[in-house]
């Protein structure tokens, strides 16, 4: 496999996408933490206590809805592949009971909600 090289510089709207596809990004390993935006590698640090304690809450009304109206909530890490150039591990998602054909091995295509708490 050849060099892959990470950005920890802010995701900008690009016209052309980067060189790298869902493909290269999944034989990359866990660690760092990773995300593919666009054709371009993006690392993420760890969060902080406090970005916990915020998509736990989240994830708690996710929850609430789950129970009342079904469908399915998850956190993150978990690979949200919305194209083959652009594969995300949002914080926090929510996916109604008419999307749930989505949810797979991964999450392949567009949930109803994502949530992504930022962080310093």
């Amino acid at each position: 496999m050849a060099t892959v090289e990470l950005s920890t510089e802010p995701v900008a709207p690009l016209l052309e996408p980067g060189p790298y596809r869902a493909a290269d990004y999944m034989a990359l390993p866990d660690d760092p933490r990773c995300e593919l935006i666009h054709g371009r590698l993006y690392v993420s640090r760890s969060p902080t206590s406090h970005h916990q304690i915020i998509w736990l809450l989240i994830w708690e009304i996710f929850m609430k809805a789950v129970r009342q109206r079904g469908g399915a909530a998850y956190v993150a890490p978990l690979d949200v592949h919305l194209s083959d150039e652009t594969v995300v591990q949002p914080d926090v998602i929510y996916i109604s009971p008419q999307k749930r054909d989505v949810v797979q091995d991964w999450i392949r295509g567009a949930p109803d909600i994502v949530v992504e708490v930022a962080s310093p």
